[in-house]
């Protein structure tokens, strides 16, 4: 069931997504370095490739050394519109491959040109090091829009988790910097708080994949500093001023910790005007575009978040 508001299906959590929960890889370990070499290259349960016009691959030069980025061409790209786009992982784990063919499916589907950013990890890289390759990827678009096919006005910003987190603050990064700011936030059950605190934490703390504990580990290796946790670009939902946000959309899942501090920030969004729809799935867990493959409701999810992209063309 897809709802408006912040809350758990009836029938509870999808039989599918409950035994992807409970087969799943850790999500901490001592070593991150060692995690993420031991984690699989594929993912079974990914949505399908997707046939494009072109998938490249790019070394931009970022503020810490070389950005890699990819790019998926859709065919007969006429939009001129980008989405550039930030995978999940909680700052620690995660790459372009993992999002490989969530990217590909939101080219297809949405017309858009994707340029996927393989931003610095942690805690190899502390905060705000992904913020500023975030920030840096953008503009690098806006820099080469001409040669990359882009109206500046066109392009957005867009992630998953910890990559949704990265979207926002790559908006307020650009209002800080009085440049073009995103056209358009494509976000999936995003991080917009370190607290840690809302009540779906408390209700999903363990069980359902994505665990409070490792959230709380994420953002220990994340942060230098605790007090980091309570600036904007770590926790957008602090900032002071949210009203000049670019419209978009909010996309959560009811079995997850994330739910509720989602939910806020299209709340606190909406309140200003700003046309940022909520939807929650209300019977999935964390994560959940990424089993499209195997989980019919990641690809509807994908499905609307390209459709939300295209409606913001018209």
């Amino acid at each position: 069931m897809i709802t408006d508001k912040a809350m758990t299906a009836p029938d509870g959590v999808h039989p599918t997504a409950k035994a992807i929960a409970d087969m799943a890889e850790p999500l901490m370990g001592d070593d991150p370095a060692a995690l993420r070499s031991s984690r699989p290259d594929e993912n079974p349960l990914a949505s399908a490739k997707r046939e494009l016009a072109n998938i490249s691959d790019k070394l931009l030069p970022g503020p810490g050394g070389n950005l890699p980025v990819r790019i998926y061409e859709p065919k007969e790209f006429t939009s001129q519109a980008a989405l550039i786009y930030y995978h999940g992982g909680g700052f620690v784990l995660g790459n372009i491959d993992g999002h490989d063919t969530v990217c590909q499916t939101l080219a297809a589907e949405s017309g858009y040109l994707v340029i996927s950013v393989e931003y610095r990890l942690a805690p190899e890289t502390k905060y705000p090091g992904a913020v500023e390759d975030s920030f840096f990827a953008y503009q690098w678009a806006l820099d080469h829009a001409a040669e990359l096919g882009l109206a500046p006005d066109r392009i957005a910003v867009g992630g998953d988790s910890a990559g949704g987190n990265l979207a926002i603050t790559t908006v307020l990064k650009a209002q800080e910097a009085k440049i073009q700011q995103p056209s358009y936030q494509l976000l999936y059950y995003p991080v917009t708080d370190a607290a840690c605190d809302t009540g779906s934490y408390t209700e999903f703390a363990e069980g359902y994949f994505l665990t409070k504990e490792a959230m709380e580990w994420f953002f220990d290796h994340y942060l230098s500093d605790p007090e980091h946790a309570k600036e904007p670009l770590c926790s957008p939902l602090r900032a002071p001023d949210l009203s000049s946000m670019p419209d978009g959309i909010v996309i959560t899942a009811g079995f997850d910790p994330l739910r509720d501090e989602g939910f806020a920030y299209a709340e606190r969004l909406q309140k200003h005007g700003i046309k940022i729809p909520h939807y929650c799935f209300s019977d999935m867990i964390h994560g959940f575009i990424s089993f499209a493959g195997g989980v019919e409701a990641g690809m509807t999810a994908l499905e609307m978040g390209a459709e939300g992209l295209r409606d913001q063309l018209k």
